[in-house]
């Protein structure tokens, strides 16, 4: 009986090692995304990186405030979107592009491409410009989600080239409300 408990213990610890030592490659991003690629360094987000947008692509443009709102939300550092009529990717910066993005990832497809000089984001729709923003949303630490500014945060990103699509298309669940008894507010919420 104590050779079964020891075996047991053992193979718990060893799920349990095996589970919390993530390869570098695989950051936690969910749902996972297409492919990652993980390379050395990291992203600092601070006051003067600046948020740069195609401006001939005009959803870009309002995807890029979107994420001035969400950075500006927590760090409190006064991002502003701006256009780049350039094409190329400045140090300290965040572009969202449409300029070589891969149209075989469809319209809610992106490109994700951080590297310690800045991030670049490619797609070819809005949506994809939505969706990359969430995962890099993802990457940052916990302390995004605060509805004030906190200071004494480290605004990093891992250097990451991340490929995603969805895998189906089209988006749906199943509520069974007869069965569980929700109410109109708890559907709602």
């Amino acid at each position: 009986m104590r050779k079964v408990s020891a075996f047991a213990v053992f193979a718990l610890l060893h799920v349990f090692n095996h589970g919390f030592n993530l390869r570098a490659e695989e950051a936690i991003v969910i749902p996972k995304p297409l492919s990652i690629e993980r390379t050395d360094g990291e992203f600092t987000f601070n006051a003067k990186t600046r948020i740069l947008y195609e401006p001939r692509a005009k959803e870009a443009s309002r995807e890029a405030e979107y994420l001035c709102e969400l950075l500006n939300t927590a760090t409190g550092f006064g991002f502003r979107a701006r256009p780049n009529v350039t094409r190329q990717a400045f140090r300290n910066a965040v572009l969202l592009t449409t300029w070589k993005a891969d149209s075989s990832l469809g319209r809610e497809g992106y490109e994700l491409k951080i590297t310690p000089e800045n991030v670049v984001i490619r797609a070819t729709a809005g949506a994809g410009f939505f969706y990359g923003i969430q995962t890099l949303r993802q990457l940052l630490p916990p302390e995004i989600m605060s509805s004030a500014p906190k200071s004494g945060v480290k605004w990093t990103v891992p250097a990451v080239t991340i490929r995603d699509k969805p895998r189906f298309s089209w988006r749906g669940m199943h509520l069974d409300v007869g069965r569980h008894f929700f109410t109109a507010g708890e559907v709602k919420k």
